[in-house]
């Protein structure tokens, strides 16, 4: 009990002891201050080093701000930051450091030594980064100078718009002192942060990264940003369209071929790919080197668009054929209720005619050209029956074999009417560019897409 009191006794006697109290004074602190002055009058240019042969390390920090601007075209990334700087006085501290009181002191950076920074890739003109206005703050006690400032820099990088709207671009910022070379001087790029950023409504920050290296006997301090294009409202307003305009294009091959709307849905959906070409070349990077391969993939699917109202008018020109033989179909029908014995006489010579024909015809070229195959003999015997040419025939039962399997053609095939021809092309036509157009599409959309993901 009796060291139980004797313990609370001393407790509270080292609890309520009067402690000493340094107060740093103002006369202290000046008195100081007139001493730097002293030393780096007129040398301000000499490294602060007490031994010249060794190297002063700089340590390098930035804190990003917001992202202002970047253009895509001059490849001009606009940054507020703010750049910070360590770095350690050895002339001061060796001579009045021990007795110099616990505190920090700003000193204006004409008064003192400071490193000659500069902007290596800036867009504008290489200005010293630490002006003769700004202040160091520096520690009596320990030597060590702070320089910190609220900087807009401009950083020129090379832009890669071959993937937009999903590009991705590589920027960075590399600072080195103008006036030291490496041996005297080492940048130490020390932490790129986002504590305090502000996003960008038009890119986002996907990376940071820091890096010292050398370079022409210099150092340098090496600030890289990575950002990424926010993609999805150029995604809803041009890219989806599209593919969904480049699908029903294909679908002018199921119309009717008699409704009249064929041609005018064909050159609809071409007038509409030339007004999206016209739209987005507004928006997209006016770059050469490389291009978007967006604008490749527009080239494309406005090409097949003007080959499907090529084929279109082709398939309308068949639909003509097919009216004119069914009337001389129905003609023919007629004269043979009239007068069957005249019909059958009729029918041997044409069959003769038609047997000679195909013998001719078997030797000549199979060409666009023998359309109107035997059109002139036709003619001649009041149009009683058109017959498709022989390579139109062939074309459309190889177009049956690609489209259907089971599709399988005779050692003589037979003769194919015009509405079969015209039936055929329509499915083969669809098939092929409906299976083409997913084809070019997913060759387009896969490497963006892995491009995309590569950057997150």
């Amino acid at each position: 009990m009796d060291m139980y009191i004797i313990i609370s006794v001393l407790f509270c006697f080292l609890l309520f002891i009067p402690r000493e109290c340094h107060a740093v004074s103002w006369s202290s602190v000046s008195t100081e201050v007139v001493k730097i002055f002293n030393i780096y009058q007129g040398k301000t240019s000499v490294i602060p080093l007490q031994d010249l042969s060794q190297t002063l390390n700089v340590s390098m920090g930035m804190q990003l701000l917001a992202l202002n601007n970047f253009d895509d075209v001059a490849g001009i990334m606009d940054i507020s930051t703010y750049l910070s700087m360590e770095w350690t006085e050895e002339i001061y501290f060796t001579t009045y450091g021990a007795a110099a009181p616990d505190t920090s002191v700003t000193i204006s950076a004409a008064s003192i030594w400071k490193p000659s920074l500069i902007l290596v890739n800036s867009a504008g003109s290489s200005t010293e980064i630490v002006q003769d206005q700004s202040q160091v703050r520096m520690y009596l006690k320990s030597g060590k100078c702070e320089w910190t400032e609220n900087l807009d820099l401009q950083g020129s990088c090379r832009p890669n718009v071959y993937f937009y709207p999903f590009d991705v671009h590589d920027c960075s910022f590399k600072f080195t002192s103008r006036a030291y070379n490496s041996s005297e001087l080492t940048l130490l790029a020390s932490s790129l942060k986002k504590d305090f950023f502000e996003e960008n409504v038009a890119w986002s920050v996907e990376k940071t990264s820091v890096g010292t290296l050398i370079q022409d006997s210099k150092s340098h301090a090496k600030f890289q940003i990575r950002i990424a294009r926010r993609s999805l409202n150029f995604v809803l307003n041009y890219i989806l369209p599209i593919l969904i305009l480049s699908g029903l294009n294909v679908f002018v091959f199921i119309l009717p071929r008699n409704s009249g709307e064929r041609a005018g849905y064909s050159v609809t959906c071409f007038l509409a790919f030339v007004v999206f070409m016209n739209t987005i070349v507004t928006s997209l990077p006016k770059s050469s080197a490389p291009v978007s391969v967006l604008v490749y993939y527009l080239t494309v699917m406005m090409t097949v668009s003007a080959i499907i109202t090529v084929l279109v008018l082709f398939t309308l020109m068949m639909e003509k054929r097919v009216v004119k033989q069914n009337e001389i179909e129905e003609k023919k029908k007629e004269e043979n209720k009239e007068d069957r014995g005249m019909k059958m006489e009729e029918k041997k010579e044409d069959d003769d005619q038609k047997e000679n024909d195909n013998k001719s015809s078997s030797h000549r070229l199979c060409c666009l050209s023998c359309i109107p195959n035997r059109i002139g003999d036709i003619s001649a015997q009041n149009q009683l029956f058109i017959e498709p040419p022989r390579c139109l025939q062939k074309f459309s039962w190889m177009c049956r074999r690609i489209v259907c399997r089971y599709c399988i053609l005779p050692k003589e095939a037979t003769e194919l009417r015009w509405v079969e021809v015209a039936n055929t092309l329509d499915v083969f036509f669809f098939v092929f560019f409906m299976v083409g157009e997913i084809i070019f599409s997913l060759c387009y959309l896969s490497p963006v897409a892995a491009q995309y993901w590569s950057s997150k």
